[in-house]
């Protein structure tokens, strides 16, 4: 489902690049970064101009699992899809701090109606004991902003009354403490907007004391196009997360709005990993971080020449001219040293089976070319063009050994790598 159906924008304000990088990884992660920095690392950083950057709609990862990350550990495909998904929650996280969602241009604001703020649900209780009373709705619409609580007493609360709003997972997404308590009767009550993901279920509750009566009734509010209602819950203590079924529809409901303003797309879910912390080193002084520094050193130095040398060898992009061997014939070995492959210009008897192409393809083959140490050979290189270039890729040989076919004169010039 898209993020922002209608398009996206800069929000006011946003500047003109920003940098996607591990740094948004934990930030956004937050206490789960600690399992996951070690992958954090891996991710290059990227850096995008704003205007195309909001215009595109990032992608939305699956989430991931604590078997996920261990399995990253031996599977090189999962260690993959592991840092495609730290990629994909980074571009999303900066874009959704970055970017705005256009509104839709054709519908009006609108919110969802629940009970009428009129409406006197019937009085339950006295409470026995603590309860978390809530309402289960689903949020409908892309870009809907849940912005407070609407709340029905049937008497003054003279407590610190909780109001929160949850995940149906039982994650707290957004609370506030009414601390001088709510008169009787019906009240709202804003907190900062939070933009909903549509087709996700939330829950809003609110705590109810001992001895305290409250609203509960079997008229169900009436589901609109911002929201549906699922059920009604309970839980026993305030601030637990309502699970069992109540009585009757619970006198708290949510302000939500579709609204007509740009909207904040919703940040990326945090996966729910209980892996263990990645080790780290408890302390660490600067002569420490020194010492690792020059042994970094050392060994990036030593890779360092290592891939070069290998790329001298098996991806050369030049090569030098050894001395020319001229007059070949027949069968014989040239001398040589850490050699990569040879030259070969030939002269041909006439009349030698050739192709129509150009250049003229000799069939059957004129000689064949070997590495040699002396004593063992390589797999011969077959000679089909009069003149043709050669790699061994076999740094080892000491010596080429020609195979001339008879009436073939050649000479060859052996190919030596960069210094």
């Amino acid at each position: 489902m898209p993020l922002c159906p209608y398009g996206s924008v800069p929000k006011t304000g946003a500047p003109a690049y920003v940098w996607l990088t591990w740094l948004d990884a934990q930030s956004w992660l937050g206490l789960v970064w600690a399992a996951l920095s070690w992958i954090g690392y891996l991710v290059p950083p990227v850096l995008k101009e704003i205007n195309s950057f909001c215009a595109t709609e990032p992608p939305q990862p699956t989430p991931i699992s604590n078997a996920d990350v261990e399995a990253a550990a031996y599977d090189g495909q999962k260690l993959e899809a592991l840092i495609q998904y730290i990629k994909d929650s980074i571009y999303w996280n900066v874009w959704s701090n970055n970017c705005v969602c256009n509104p839709n241009p054709a519908a009006p604001p609108s919110c969802t109606n629940g009970w009428s703020a009129s409406y006197v649900p019937p009085a339950i209780g006295p409470a026995g004991a603590q309860f978390e009373v809530g309402t289960r709705f689903t949020s409908l619409q892309i870009g809907a902003q849940f912005s407070g609580f609407r709340v029905w007493t049937p008497q003054a609360y003279n407590y610190a009354v909780g109001l929160t709003l949850w995940t149906a997972a039982g994650a707290s997404v957004t609370s506030t403490t009414i601390a001088a308590g709510i008169p009787a009767g019906y009240h709202t009550f804003t907190v900062t907007p939070v933009t909903l993901t549509a087709g996700a279920d939330y829950l809003v509750s609110m705590c109810i004391m001992p001895g305290y009566q409250y609203n509960e009734s079997g008229v169900a509010p009436v589901s609109d196009v911002v929201a549906t209602w699922v059920n009604h819950l309970y839980a026993i203590g305030c601030g637990t997360f309502p699970t069992l079924t109540s009585g009757g529809w619970e006198g708290i409901q949510p302000i939500l709005c579709v609204a007509a303003a740009p909207t904040t797309p919703a940040s990326p879910p945090v996966p729910p990993l209980t892996t263990p912390d990645f080790p780290l080193e408890g302390t660490c002084t600067i002569q420490d971080v020194c010492t690792l520094i020059q042994q970094t050193l050392g060994s990036v130095t030593l890779v360092r020449s290592m891939v070069d040398l290998m790329q001298r060898r098996l991806l050369p992009f030049a090569w030098i001219l050894g001395t020319a061997h001229t007059g070949l014939t027949g069968t014989g070995i040239i001398s040589v040293q850490d050699v990569l492959g040879a030259v070969v210009s030939m002269t041909v008897p006439g009349g030698w089976g050739s192709t129509a192409e150009t250049p003229r393809r000799l069939i059957p083959s004129v000689g064949s070319l070997q590495g040699s140490d002396g004593t063992s050979y390589s797999d011969n290189f077959q000679l089909h063009y009069e003149n043709e270039l050669i790699f061994f890729g076999q740094s080892w040989a000491t010596g080429i050994r020609y195979n001339f076919r008879p009436g073939v004169t050649a000479t060859l010039t052996p190919l030596l790598p960069e210094p």
